[in-house]
């Protein structure tokens, strides 16, 4: 607690702390009521806090937590035949703890690393891509102890660059690959240091912004046609306006690295591989608001970033583009890290700004908007990851160039992730409206095709409130205006690939469940409602289980859910089910009761 200042609002930091210096992976009594005195937070708020997010116990647990992604990215990529290896090596079932004290086996959500999938969290560490050897491997690792042991097994995510031979032609691909350069260029060099960073023509964009003014800045933002590349798609350059008129001070920056939508892993690359990017846009951001602080938000299943990205932040001050008097301008500028604990609900902007304030992360009415009354009541900017770091690309290139590369609706390109069951999973930055879904899905610089040489059965785009898609769509492309015109979406740019051998009922239960699951419980129509369209969902998968009229009943529970949930979550909790359901009728109806 003295480490971060006993700063209240580091809370949830603090107590994923305790829960890891305890040993046994949970927070007992004795350590929330010492949180209670030292930070002067109420218990039955540090409780609210311990029993909202999901990383949290207050049971005690085994040394290590053997977490097993159960999101359909994983789970249709045999996560359950990995759950048996490990329960067979550790010698207990998932939900129980090994009588040494050593592993607890459990059942988690996306932990971001579905190209690798099915995949696994001990303690920081991510391991995907496994066999049943590694799997008792990584067992015996854990009764030992050996913390080298276990790094030297990690896995991380791919990348695969986009390549001119997926263009029509040779000037198509080298214009796309010179924005590839502007965006990735630390990509071969990986972690680079401030100075190669500076040398590659990093943080030129902001020595360019702060010789402007601030409407010229937002103003290149709006003639690029940003949209937000969190899911929601709203016109970055309208936010930053909108934000720009209010005149109460101060105002803050917050960036949006809740990544919890399964499928999506792309803000996990640019946060490893591009922090200094994501920094300079954040401060170019800060610049323009007049702002004092800024804030990271990083899921908890990223912690290891969040340790990055404090390195990052620390060599940016020290080399005089953060903190004070950045540049010899007088403008004064941090960046804090705030880590989440397990919530996918905090995606959502309001309950996000909530966590960060060191509250659970339910959301909150609208109006007021959070660019009139956000963080600490304040103004607000939030942007997603993807977001931030496109910015000093616009302030480079200039917003009429980046529009040009892209499509005349958002401009320049977009990272998208690949996962489930094509051959090629990973993320890939391409430029939008210049390539179709067939495209994405089966070239060979791309998605490679279907692997095992299997059929497509279908897509989901987006996330899991995103809609489904089938072949029959494969043509459609991959830009915000064609996708909506489709019923299809860009959302947060995750593409979930499925097989012929997946089930549609099955994989609709597993989205359902998720929502089940990270559902904050705040609104009837959300809890409830997802618990009974996975009800639905069971009936349908047995043979005369559902009468004829069900699936009235069950448009009707839609078309409440939609209307009534309180945020985000629940309005979009259906989506999937209804878009397949268009798609699929057959599969619904086999089992209905004439």
């Amino acid at each position: 607690m003295t480490h971060y200042g006993n700063d209240p609002q580091q809370l949830i930091a603090v107590l994923l702390d305790i829960q890891v210096a305890s040993g046994r992976n949970f927070v007992e009594q004795q350590w929330a009521e010492l949180a209670s005195t030292v930070l002067d937070v109420p218990l039955s708020k540090i409780y609210d806090v311990l029993t909202f997010y999901s990383m949290f116990s207050t049971k005690e647990r085994g040394e290590y937590v053997v977490e097993i992604c159960r999101s359909t990215p994983c789970h249709f990529s045999k996560a359950e035949e990995v759950l048996g290896w490990f329960e067979a090596a550790a010698g207990v079932k998932v939900g129980e703890t090994t009588q040494d004290g050593k592993i607890s086996l459990l059942r988690t959500s996306c932990i971001g690393a579905c190209d690798i999938g099915p995949a696994v969290k001990i303690g920081d560490h991510v391991f995907g891509n496994l066999t049943e050897e590694k799997v008792k491997t990584l067992v015996k690792y854990c009764r030992e102890g050996n913390e080298g042991g276990l790094k030297s097994l990690m896995s991380t995510f791919t990348l695969y660059g986009p390549t001119p031979s997926y263009h029509d032609s040779q000037a198509e691909g080298q214009e796309s690959e010179g924005l590839q350069l502007r965006l990735l260029s630390d990509i071969a060099g990986n972690l680079v240091p401030v100075d190669d960073y500076v040398k590659s023509g990093g943080f030129g964009a902001l020595k360019k912004a702060i010789t402007m003014k601030s409407e010229d800045v937002i103003a290149e933002v709006k003639k690029a046609k940003l949209l937000g590349r969190g899911g929601a798609a709203y016109p970055a350059g309208n936010k930053w306006e909108h934000l720009f008129h209010i005149p109460e001070t101060p105002k803050y920056i917050v960036c949006n690295a809740d990544e919890g939508e399964p499928g999506t892993f792309k803000d996990l690359f640019i946060m490893e591989r591009l922090p200094l990017k994501l920094l300079e846009g954040i401060i170019i951001a800060g610049f323009v608001f007049k702002a004092k602080a800024g804030y990271i938000y990083v899921r908890g299943e990223y912690r290891k970033i969040q340790k990055r990205l404090l390195a990052e932040i620390e060599n940016a001050k020290a080399a005089g583009f953060l903190g004070k008097d950045i540049l010899g301008t007088g403008f004064d500028f941090d960046i804090h890290i705030i880590s989440g604990a397990g919530a996918y609900i905090c995606g959502e902007n309001s309950a996000l700004l909530n966590s960060t304030e060191g509250k659970v992360g339910r959301p909150r009415i609208k109006p007021p908007h959070l660019a009139e009354v956000g963080l600490f009541l304040k103004p607000t900017l939030v942007n997603n990851v993807e977001s931030f770091a496109k910015i000093p690309v616009i302030i480079n290139m200039g917003g009429d160039a980046l529009l040009q590369v892209g499509h005349p609706d958002s401009g320049g390109t977009k990272l998208v992730c690949l996962s489930g069951h094509c051959k090629n999973r990973g993320v890939f930055e391409i430029p939008l409206g210049k390539l179709s879904l067939r495209d994405l899905i089966y070239e060979p610089g791309l998605g490679g095709g279907i692997a095992g040489n299997k059929k497509l059965k279908f897509f989901h785009l987006g996330g899991q409130s995103g809609p489904i898609g089938s072949p029959e769509q494969l043509d459609t492309v991959y830009s915000y205006t064609d996708l909506r015109k489709a019923g299809l979406a860009v959302g947060s740019g995750a593409i979930v690939v499925m097989d012929e051998s997946v089930p549609i009922l099955e994989y609709l239960k597993g989205v359902t469940e998720f929502f089940i699951h990270e559902s904050c419980g705040k609104c009837i129509p959300c809890r409830e409602g997802n618990r009974q369209l996975l009800n639905f969902l069971e009936k349908f998968s047995v043979p005369d289980a559902a009468p004829a009229n069900e699936l009235n009943t069950l448009r009707h529970l839609i078309r409440t859910m939609t209307d009534a949930s309180f945020c985000g979550l629940g309005q979009t909790a259906a989506v999937a089910l209804n878009s397949a359901w268009k798609l699929f009728k057959t599969e619904f109806e086999a089992n209905i009761r004439i």
